[in-house]
């Protein structure tokens, strides 16, 4: 996956919080995702999650990881904590499309039926490896979670 693509044609905050165009954005490649988790790994359910790994990607290099707790959050309240984190990408596995289009309205991404261990994931995200609808796999050996169905 380019990370140029998740950011065309649309106008968000950089890294140091001055409003600019994706052009600041594209040229460095710093992303903000979120991913939910059950344990360490990607929660099966958006609603699932009993917390959410955030991490900031900088030329595929990631930085920054914090958990944040949601287990007392309703769907609406993690979209909003989400909002509040000035989250990019949202990688998840199942999700609710009426939530999918919320994110969407609010200019983030979401890359949803993804699977495996959430820090891998997040590592397979800055490669640029990462697979909407069919979890993720390397390339020459590692992991390979991918869904051929």
């Amino acid at each position: 996956m380019d990370l140029k693509k998740i950011f065309h044609g649309k106008a968000r905050r950089c890294s140091t919080r001055h409003v600019s165009c994706f052009c600041c954005i594209q040229m460095e490649q710093v992303i903000k995702c979120a991913v939910p988790l059950l344990g360490g790994r990607v929660a099966p359910r958006f609603m699932f999650s009993s917390s959410v790994l955030v991490a900031v990607i900088n030329d595929q290099v990631v930085s920054e990881p914090k958990t944040i707790s949601t287990e007392k959050l309703d769907e609406y309240q993690r979209v909003d904590l989400l909002l509040d984190l000035e989250v990019d990408v949202l990688v998840c596995g199942g999700i609710d499309q009426g939530i999918v289009k919320l994110f969407g309205d609010y200019g983030i991404q979401v890359i949803c039926n993804v699977a495996g261990e959430a820090e891998e994931v997040i590592e397979v995200l800055a490669e640029g490896a990462l697979r909407p609808w069919h979890g993720y796999g390397r390339q020459n050996g590692g992991s390979d979670l991918n869904n051929s169905g």
